[in-house]
């Protein structure tokens, strides 16, 4: 990776759609793709913004769960297994289980819980998830445009904003996001680059490939998977060549009181 080698932060959570749309989502199932994108552009918009706004008011840290992290970084290949348990104190909920497919050392324990309580600092203990990144910056809803719809999927494409690689740089990329009609909520994401891009001095990044895929569990959307691939230069010399996998297992819901026991 560049510089540090820190990986690019994903955000991984999307909210239902509201209520009110069932019908209206309904209705268009055997409207055409042309008719769709003539007549109702601005209802995608209204559809995916406020997709954006329930996934931002969601409470993510009511569900514990098990992150499968796989890296490689031009042949160095490293793995992980953390836990998320809802129901413990802030401070005390990620857990690092497997490292290397091994038991951590008690270095490797104290360096994941070092990395963790930086996070939580940056973040605050309400948003310990593992998801950094802002949709509503991720995905420019102005840009939005109809891509495809079939009986099951509406695809859309978008712009693409992400802040930390500049502005610059994200002009270079384009985003699309397929939206499950049956059961209406946003099950991708895929952003790739249009062209070659530097987000900092002596770096270019000539293939990047960033994939989000979610499932949903009762009323709430969760991370599934995402995947990100990168192929570039650093100093002219030194070659980019990495692959990396999250993936998301075994939700299951804690309940108010479990979280806080004193609110029984």
């Amino acid at each position: 990776m560049l510089v540090q080698r820190k990986k690019w932060p994903c955000v991984l959570l999307l909210a239902t759609l509201a209520s009110g749309l069932t019908t209206a989502v309904s209705a268009r199932e055997n409207v055409s793709p042309a008719t769709f994108a003539a007549t109702n552009s601005l209802h995608l918009k209204t559809m995916i913004t406020e997709a954006i706004s329930a996934f931002e008011n969601t409470e993510r840290n009511s569900w514990s769960h098990y992150i499968d992290r796989y890296e490689n970084e031009e042949g160095d290949i490293s793995s992980s297994t953390e836990h998320y348990d809802a129901g413990q104190p802030a401070g005390q909920r990620w857990t690092l289980l497997t490292l290397n497919g091994k038991q951590p050392s008690d270095k490797a324990q104290r360096k994941y819980q070092q990395k963790r309580q930086k996070q939580r600092e940056k973040n605050s203990e309400n948003q310990e998830q593992s998801f950094s990144i802002s949709l509503q910056e991720l995905i420019q809803t102005a840009t939005l445009t109809l891509n495809s719809e079939d009986t099951h999927f509406v695809y859309a494409n978008f712009k693409v904003s992400l802040p930390r690689i500049g502005e610059d740089a994200s002009k270079h990329l384009t985003g699309l996001l397929s939206y499950n009609k049956q059961h209406q909520f946003i099950e991708s994401i895929e952003i790739s680059n249009t062209a070659p891009f530097s987000p900092m001095f002596s770096a270019e990044i000539t293939e990047l490939t960033i994939q989000f895929n979610f499932q949903k569990i009762d009323s709430a959307v969760l991370p599934l998977s995402n995947q990100m691939t990168m192929k570039g230069s650093w100093a002219f010399f030194t070659e980019i060549n990495e692959v990396s996998k999250d993936t998301y297992r075994d939700f299951n819901r804690i309940s108010d009181t479990e979280q806080n026991p004193q609110a029984k």
